[in-house]
C-alpha cells in the first residue's frame, strides 16, 4: 500500500466517524430535547391544577359566606317593628315566607349586612312567588364592584308547612370570579332545615 493510498482510506474512514458522531449527536439532542418538552408539559399541567385548587377554594370559601349569611338572617328571624305582644304588631321576615308574608327588602337602607358591609337587600335582591301561595324564593348576590373577584349567589327557598312552621332551603353557590371568565370555577353548597 503506498502512502498515498493510505491517506486515502483514512480519510474516507474518518469521514465516516464523523458522520456517525454527528447522527449520534443529533439523536441525543432530540432524546434530551423530547424528555425536557415532556417534564414541561407535566409541569404546566400541574400550574393549571393547582390554580384550580386555589380557584375551588375561593369559590369554597363563598359559597360558605353566602349560606352562613343567609342561615345568620333567618335564625335571626322576625324584625319587630312594634311588640310581637302588641294587638297591632308588624312582623317582617328577612326572607320572604310565602306571598302574603311582609319582607325586610321594602324597608330602605336595612340593616342587614353580610360580607364588609354589603347591604343584602340592595338590587338584585329578588323575591319570586312559587305556584302555591305558602312558598317564596328569595335570592341576592353578595359581590364586589371589581368582577375579578370571588362573589356568591344565595336563593333562600322557604314553605309554609302550616302552624308557622316554614321548612327552608338555602342553596348557595360561590364562584371565583363574577366576571365570564371561561377558567371560573363554581361551588356551591346547600343546607335545608
Amino acid at each position: 500500500m503506498t502512502k498515498k493510498n493510505r491517506k486515502k482510506l483514512m480519510s474516507k474512514a474518518n469521514t465516516q466517524e464523523r458522520g456517525s458522531v454527528l447522527i449520534l449527536a443529533l439523536i441525543m439532542a432530540s432524546i434530551l430535547l423530547s424528555v425536557g418538552m415532556g417534564i414541561s408539559n407535566i409541569a404546566l399541567k400541574e400550574i393549571k391544577l393547582s390554580s384550580i385548587g386555589n380557584e375551588s377554594g375561593k369559590a369554597f370559601y363563598m359559597a360558605d359566606t353566602g349560606a352562613e349569611c343567609a342561615l345568620y338572617w333567618d335564625t335571626r328571624s322576625v324584625a319587630v317593628i312594634e311588640d310581637v305582644t302588641s294587638v297591632g304588631a308588624i312582623r317582617q321576615y328577612v326572607f320572604a315566607t310565602s306571598s302574603g308574608s311582609s319582607v325586610i327588602s321594602v324597608i330602605p337602607n336595612s340593616d342587614i349586612k353580610c360580607f364588609n358591609g354589603v347591604d343584602i337587600t340592595d338590587p338584585p335582591w329578588n323575591i319570586a312567588y312559587g305556584n302555591s301561595p305558602d312558598s317564596a324564593v328569595t335570592t341576592f348576590e353578595l359581590k364586589d364592584a371589581d368582577l375579578t373577584k370571588p362573589c356568591v349567589i344565595v336563593e333562600v327557598s322557604k314553605i309554609d308547612t302550616g302552624g308557622g312552621v316554614f321548612s327552608t332551603t338555602i342553596d348557595s353557590r360561590g364562584r371565583s370570579s363574577c366576571d365570564s371568565n371561561p377558567r371560573r370555577v363554581e361551588r356551591g353548597l346547600k343546607v335545608s332545615y
